[in-house]
């Protein structure tokens, strides 16, 4: 802007000399030069601030459109969770599904009756033990009392 001013000051004193006709129309002519060179400088500056929101614009809907994805990903997999379940349910509410069911159950109880066969058996040869061991103090207090 500085160069144009410069520039329009030394062709104002050039023609200056020949005629005060022709350097007004010349100070004319550089008057909508300059205003026809401010509008264009605007409209750049208009145009750059509309560039720089659609940027922002277009940041903000990719990360929209990537936040979508991922909810559609999420409820995809809900969707073949609920789809594993349902089949589940679908096949426990069949008879043969209730007889593996039962087959399922009746494992369980067999180890539950294999443990309390398991833990009683020790509880006996405890009992055992403990009988044995009671026979053996008794057994060994005998010499003792003789002498008492």
């Amino acid at each position: 802007m500085k160069k144009f001013l410069v520039v329009a000051i030394f062709v104002f004193f050039l023609f200056g000399f020949n005629g005060s006709s022709d350097a007004a129309s010349l100070i004319e002519d550089l008057k909508t030069f300059e205003q026809s060179l401010s509008e264009w400088v605007t409209n750049f500056d208009k145009l750059e601030e509309r560039f720089s929101d659609f940027e922002k614009d277009l940041q903000t809907r990719e990360k929209q459109i990537a936040d979508f994805n991922k909810s559609v990903d999420s409820i995809k997999n809900l969707i073949a969770d609920m789809n594993a379940k349902v089949d589940k349910v679908e096949k426990m509410g069949s008879a043969s599904g209730i007889r593996d069911t039962l087959k399922e159950f009746e494992g369980t109880l067999n180890v539950f009756k294999r443990r309390f066969s398991e833990m009683a058996k020790r509880l006996e040869d405890q009992e055992v033990k403990t009988a044995v061991l009671g026979r053996i103090y008794d057994t060994a207090q005998r010499p003792l009392e003789t002498l008492m």
